[in-house]
């Protein structure tokens, strides 16, 4: 169980790492643009022959709760900040989605439209902490104003993809209420891949001059950078490495007090096999073998413990199965060391006790 505790330990830094960067690993876009963009301005970017493909989208914050908006009160209502509205073009392009990086991050179900539902997407964490399945209701609100949505999928956590809806008239009359000018507006965010990104940035950054444009115009390279900028700010390495060298010395305090239990209880099986000759080294192989299987044990256990016990159930959270793997191969790295450590004070204490000692001691 100590070691599941420290496997947890291990993920962390892992996990939160994977969770920033995921989008800008998978997503197949080259150049991003962020700002008021009307089906003009859409028009004319899509001009570049270099584009291969636009996908777009725009983004909100609200709360979430799973029921109906007629209900009186539902609980747990959960914050939204990343909540990711798709146009309806969007939606029905796949190569679309493609481009933003929803499409590979979906592993239940799908992002669909209907005239008379509307759909979304909750992100696993989401689902897992609402008790959310496909088909059930969820409310989303801004403000006073509700939104009822069915689950048609359920992705991966991701920066990008906490809640995924489709927009509709209702919300955007909503927002502009608000007083925003979103007239003729067609998204908040454009992701464009091109077969020539530098040509066309140039021509963007023409676009943006030439019509006054208030639009930040950036390339997934240059926001995956600066995303892993942040990282080392909101997880320094003396944290990440905190993490592991912590998990190592708990580790460690525990084998030492259970190889100083073995060793006492083994005392008679040392002493019979010293007196029918064996050597140190060859208890120490046939001990290290031991200890190998119960390694490989315990690596099973504490991945599965770490995964669905204290990830999944306690905390309501998913672990991807690449941040598992490279959680589960530093552990079991670090397993490795601990048990080496471990065995050499073994070593030592079999070594200092002589035979007649163990014999005398088991009468």
């Amino acid at each position: 169980m100590i070691f599941s505790v420290v496997l947890t330990f291990i993920i962390i830094p892992i996990r939160y790492d994977y969770v920033e960067t995921a989008p800008f690993e998978k997503a197949d876009y080259d150049i991003f643009v962020n700002g008021l963009i009307t089906v003009d301005d859409y028009n004319q970017i899509l001009k570049d022959p270099n584009i291969i493909e636009i996908g777009s989208a725009s983004y909100g914050s609200g709360n979430i709760y799973k029921g109906s908006e007629h209900d009186n009160f539902s609980n747990p209502v959960i914050p939204v900040k990343n909540v990711l509205i798709l146009n309806s073009e969007t939606l029905n392009e796949s190569s679309k989605l493609d481009i933003i990086g929803i499409n590979k991050f979906i592993i239940a179900g799908e992002l669909k439209k209907d005239d008379l539902k509307r759909y979304a997407a909750l992100d696993w964490n989401l689902a897992k902490r609402l008790n959310a399945k496909i088909q059930d209701n969820v409310t989303y609100w801004v403000g006073e104003r509700k939104f009822e949505f069915e689950v048609s999928a359920i992705t991966i956590p991701t920066s990008e993809t906490e809640f995924v809806v489709e927009t509709n008239s209702d919300l955007v009359k909503y927002m502009e209420s608000f007083g925003s000018n979103l007239q003729g507006m067609y998204a908040g965010n454009l992701y464009i891949k091109s077969k020539n990104p530098e040509s066309s940035i140039q021509l963007i950054k023409s676009y943006i001059s030439n019509n006054g444009k208030d639009w930040i115009l950036n390339t997934k390279n240059a926001r995956k950078t600066q995303v892993l900028m942040n990282l080392d700010e909101s997880l320094p390495s003396i944290i990440r490495y905190g993490f592991t060298v912590g998990g190592l010395f708990i580790y460690l305090i525990v084998l030492f007090r259970e190889q100083n239990i073995v060793v006492s209880q083994r005392k008679r099986n040392f002493s019979i096999l010293t007196a029918l000759g064996a050597s140190q080294t060859e208890l120490m192989n046939i001990y290290i073998l031991e200890q190998i299987y119960v390694m490989a044990v315990v690596g099973v256990f504490a991945v599965l413990v770490s995964n669905f016990l204290i990830y999944n159930t306690l905390f309501n959270l998913y672990i991807p199965l690449e941040v598992l793997v490279k959680g589960a191969v530093l552990g079991f790295i670090l397993n490795i060391i601990a048990i080496a450590i471990t065995l050499l004070f073994t070593r030592r204490q079999l070594s200092k006790t002589p035979t007649a000692v163990l014999l005398s001691e088991e009468r």
